[in-house]
This record gives structure tokens, C-alpha cells and sequence, in this order.
């Protein structure tokens, strides 16, 4: 499995996904990334900015971690 760097972004898996003849990726929250990027120094807005182009943005191959938006089901 593949990782994010730097390790500090650990605190924002959420668990592992199994892609069907590919094996499994790390799956990451995105606004715990962006907080954690934003715990950094950046502002909130640069580390969204950030995660956005930087992280998903990049494909390294088939072990590329997926990145889990979550949203508020009872949001309108």
C-alpha cells in the first residue's frame, strides 16, 4: 500500500479499500487532510487548495489512495 507523505497525514486514514484486481489503496478523509495540512502552518484555504491539486491531483499508479469526501446526510 501506498502512503502520503508526510507522516503526520496518518491521523487522516480512514480505512482501506480493496479495488477489484488491484489490490488494496489507503483511504484517506479529505477534510481531515486539509486540517492537518492546515495544522502545518498553511490556512485553511491554501491546504485545501493544496489537497485539491497536490494530493487528488496525482496519480502514482495502482496504489494510489483514494480520498474520501464525506458529507452530511441530512444537509439540504
Amino acid at each position: 500500500m501506498l502512503f502520503l507523505d508526510p507522516p503526520s497525514l496518518d491521523k487522516a486514514i480512514v480505512g482501506v479499500a480493496e479495488r477489484i484486481n488491484l489490490g488494496p489503496v489507503v483511504v484517506y478523509d479529505r477534510n481531515k487532510l486539509v486540517q492537518a495540512f492546515a495544522e502545518e502552518g498553511m490556512t485553511e484555504e491554501e491546504a485545501d487548495e493544496w489537497v485539491s491539486f497536490n494530493v487528488e491531483g496525482a496519480f502514482v499508479g495502482e496504489r494510489t489512495p483514494l480520498i474520501l469526501c464525506s458529507v452530511d446526510p441530512l444537509a439540504p
